[in-house]
């Protein structure tokens, strides 16, 4: 029985918003029924459009897309999105039934933050669009790993 590689190296990125000596960022560590409210109802409305590759999450003012590559066999394309709620989806690769990757924005009234985490370890980026202001972030995760990310105050409010 094979074994797997550990993750407890630097696998989770995070981006913090910037800090003053009296204040510190709350990240809270699991989604409470609170945030689930703000996520939805205060965030300016957007106008993403949502099609079979795009995810448009948090009253469709985000625009989520991935692209994938596989190096081992040299294929490539645009993941297939998923949506599972107003604030968060998931995308496939080459099957349906197969999700690779898991996106959330939650507002919390004083910033917007981006979520991912994959269960995958083919490269991918990530491109989500402020619909608002045009404004795009990518993220990337490079082939051989398994990792997600957290990006605080990814987005102006």
């Amino acid at each position: 029985m094979g074994t797997l590689p550990s993750l407890a190296s630097s696998c989770l990125r995070l981006q913090l918003p910037a800090t003053t000596a009296s204040s510190t960022p709350s990240i809270p560590l699991r989604y409470s029924s609170r945030e689930r409210a703000v996520g939805s109802a205060t965030a300016a409305a957007g106008t993403c459009k949502k099609d079979k590759n795009t995810l448009c999450l948090l009253n469709n003012r985000f625009q989520v897309k991935v692209d994938w590559r596989n190096p081992g066999n040299n294929t490539s394309g645009t993941g297939g999105a998923v949506a599972i709620s107003t604030v968060t989806g998931a995308f496939f690769f080459t099957d349906a039934s197969n999700l690779e990757l898991m996106a959330k924005v939650i507002d919390y009234g004083d910033r917007i933050d981006f979520f991912y985490g994959t269960l995958s370890d083919l490269e991918y980026t990530i491109a989500v669009t402020d619909t608002n202001n045009g404004q795009v972030k990518t993220y990337h995760n490079a082939a051989g790993n398994y990792c997600g990310g957290l990006d605080g105050a990814a987005f102006p409010r």
